[in-house]
């Protein structure tokens, strides 16, 4: 599209060069008594404002190449006919190396090439077998014919040189580009491949506390779409919503410093043993703070809000409404549901009428009342999750 546009620009500004010059060339010689030139010239104008208009309609760089050459070309051989040449007609010939190699492609140069030879040597005989109609003598600038021929021939030997330079510069760049593409594919591939290395990580490292706890690595994959589930129903972009996703699996990594006797306790604790077991909040915490990657921190925010209830009856800080992180709200409905919905060593499994029932009594409590009631609106939704990871 560029070289277009270049080709473009070239045949506009030789044709506007051509459509102020040759009026002035008409007028100069008609000036000095010189009226048959002067009349080639108006001619000669008259077909550059007619090929003006055609590539302005057209747009066509080859063919408008053509018609310019054709201009010249038959500007030039007029003089065999007319004679009495000067300096600044034969330079009319002249220009034509340089407009052909500018606008024309590597074959129509040759054609242009092999043209130029004939006539000139069409003239040579003609002026020795018809020299009353083409007389040697009186064509006064005749051996600048061969510089002519010359020019026209290196133009040509340097149109063959910048193709084959561009041919190659065109091969080497499809090269690059393919290249290009492979190394971002394999990019692509380790991206994808390290990004699913990552999640299974983070599930893996969420299962530490629960394997300890006799649970499954089920419950934290669960966890984790229902989190993002909800995050997408109350308006959390979807970027931000998979990194709820992903950071979830983590919300009870502080259990690993939970001593077994409680984390597997069939009975129902104690308060010394309650707050033992409340410490897991603070402990999975820590051990995700001081991150810069937003996934951790989000994971940090996560594990140590998750216990925290709306009224400021949680803990491990006692936190009030939107003092909560967004992402431990979340979590804690996901974590309470999918436990409720769950059997456990201390308790069988709710159905869910009566997690309704709770989750409704729990608004403005324990949850989120916004949040409670978007989980109520779709629990169908969390069914489905459970039912497909149980």
């Amino acid at each position: 599209m560029k070289i277009e546009m270049y080709n473009t620009k070239i045949i506009n500004t030789i044709t506007s060069l051509m459509l102020l010059f040759l009026p002035l060339s008409m007028l100069a010689n008609y000036f000095n008594g010189r009226e048959s030139f002067a009349i080639l010239y108006f001619f000669l104008f008259l077909a550059t404002i007619k090929h003006y208009f055609c590539f302005k309609d057209e747009k066509d760089v080859a063919k408008g190449s053509e018609q310019i050459l054709v201009i010249l070309f038959g500007l030039f051989f007029a003089f065999f006919l007319i004679g009495e040449q000067k300096t600044f007609d034969v330079l009319w010939g002249l220009s034509l190396p340089l407009v052909a190699v500018m606008t024309s492609s590597l074959d129509r140069l040759k054609v242009w090439l092999a043209r130029t030879i004939v006539l000139v040597c069409a003239g040579i005989f003609g002026a020795y077998f018809f020299p009353n109609y083409i007389r040697y003598e009186i064509f006064s600038l005749f051996s600048l014919l061969w510089a002519l021929v010359f020019i026209s021939y290196m133009a040509y030997s340097y149109k063959a040189i910048q193709m084959k330079l561009e041919n190659k510069i065109e091969r080497y760049q499809h090269s690059l580009e393919d290249k290009i593409e492979e190394g971002v594919r394999e990019i692509e591939l380790l991206n994808k491949n390290l990004n699913e290395t990552q999640i299974e990580i983070l599930e893996r490292l969420g299962t530490l506390g629960e394997y300890r706890s006799k649970e499954t690595g089920a419950h934290v994959k669960r966890v984790g779409l229902y989190t993002k589930e909800l995050a997408l129903l109350a308006g959390v972009d979807e970027e931000r919503a998979l990194l709820f996703k992903r950071a979830a699996p983590l919300h009870d990594i502080g259990k690993v410093g939970t001593p077994d006797s409680i984390l597997n306790k069939p009975a129902k604790l104690t308060i010394d043993e309650f707050k033992i077991m409340q410490e897991h909040a603070l402990i999975g915490e820590k051990i995700l703070s001081n991150s810069d990657k937003a996934l951790i921190q989000i994971a940090a925010e996560i594990a140590g809000g998750h216990h925290e209830k709306y009224d400021g009856s949680g803990y491990p800080r006692g936190l009030v409404g939107e003092e909560i992180p967004l992402s431990a709200r979340i979590v804690a409905i996901a974590d309470v549901f999918d436990a409720l919905y769950s059997a456990r060593v201390y308790k069988e499994a709710w159905n869910i009428e009566e997690i309704i029932k709770l989750f409704q009594s729990e608004k403005a409590k324990h949850f989120d009342p916004y949040l409670a009631e978007l989980f109520l609106q779709n629990i169908e939704k969390f069914i489905k999750i459970y039912e497909e990871i149980h």
